[in-house]
């Protein structure tokens, strides 16, 4: 598929779609079929994959090679989407079609390769981006690209690994306990609710990290003048790490409603935190006035989040069989 190609259907008869979806009941003869709809928006994501692959990010990334995926919505999810935004018409949901990107990169990196995507695709970077990592949803964070192309919508998620890890993390974990807290409604049973949002505060503490990491890494020709005040910074997100992680130890440990081996072994992860939390705060990390020490120390944190976000995710997708 061209990306200037026009879809063979009105914006009306689209709309028509989407009230037959929303309701859940078959199309009429005049509508389009659902069939053609997916595979269109399948054709057009796949399409936006290809030149997406084609940028040359060399500039940005060096030898690094983005991982560059694409997602296509079932009709279940797009239903779930049209019930929970009952105003909005289906020629108006801006990612029907999907595609990710992800890499290695600092936040100030990520920045420069979603204007750089914005650019080979034509379009004006403010107008169609949207900053979701101060102020992420449900723990999502990320830069969306939500482009308006001849062909239809398609939005652009830019992720850094960190946020693409955690963002899979939540996917698995929504699939066991429940696809709406995607959407920010947390479950009933407190227990629950405990794991929830143990899992949004790794992507706050993820999100403390990489504005911390972008600094330090930005640092090098002014580290006498901005070395305390980065050094103060990560010192509070240790701190707030270190909090969360007795918090947390705290809760479960009286928490009678959750399974003793999902507790314990939570429990036992939230220790191997705190412990991190704690070895990384040793003076002679973060005291270093030519500040390699703290780089080091930044780079030890990251590799936390990684094992963290890994365990917690192999803990979680092992339990999906049994919980009840």
């Amino acid at each position: 598929m061209q990306l200037d190609e026009q879809p063979p259907w009105s914006a009306n008869k689209l709309k028509k779609l989407g009230k037959a979806i929303r309701e859940g009941r078959e199309q009429d003869a005049a509508e389009p079929s659902y069939n053609d709809f997916v595979v269109w928006y399948d054709e057009l994501q796949a399409s936006v994959q290809t030149r997406l692959r084609e940028i040359d990010f060399s500039p940005l990334l060096g030898e690094q090679q983005p991982n560059v995926t694409g997602r296509p919505k079932t009709i279940d999810t797009l239903r779930e989407k049209l019930i929970s935004h009952p105003t909005w018409a289906l020629p108006s949901i801006y990612d029907i079609a999907g595609v990710r990107i992800e890499a290695r990169m600092n936040l100030l990196t990520q920045s420069a390769v979603a204007r750089k995507i914005a650019t080979e695709l034509g379009c004006d970077y403010l107008e169609v981006s949207s900053d979701s990592r101060s102020e992420p949803h449900s723990g999502y964070r990320g830069l969306h690209l939500r482009l308006i192309l001849p062909a239809g919508r398609v939005e652009v998620q830019i992720r850094t690994s960190l946020q693409g890890e955690w963002a899979n993390l939540y996917e698995e974990v929504a699939d066991i306990f429940g696809r709406a807290i995607r959407y920010g409604v947390l479950p009933a049973d407190a227990a629950v609710r405990v794991i929830i949002l143990q899992i949004q505060s790794m992507s706050a503490a993820i999100e403390r990290y990489e504005v911390v990491s972008a600094s330090l890494e930005t640092a090098d020709d002014v580290w006498s003048q901005t070395a305390p005040e980065l050094r103060a910074q990560y010192r509070a997100a240790i701190l707030r790490n270190t909090a969360l992680s007795e918090q947390i130890i705290a809760t479960l440990a009286a928490c009678e409603g959750i399974d003793a081996e999902i507790r314990a072994s939570t429990i036992g992860s939230a220790r191997s935190n705190l412990s991190a939390s704690t070895e990384l705060r040793r003076p002679s990390r973060l005291d270093n006035e030519e500040g390699e020490d703290v780089r080091q120390a930044s780079r030890d944190l990251e590799g936390q989040f990684r094992g963290m976000l890994l365990d917690t995710r192999q803990r979680y997708v092992s339990f999906r069989a049994n919980w009840r």
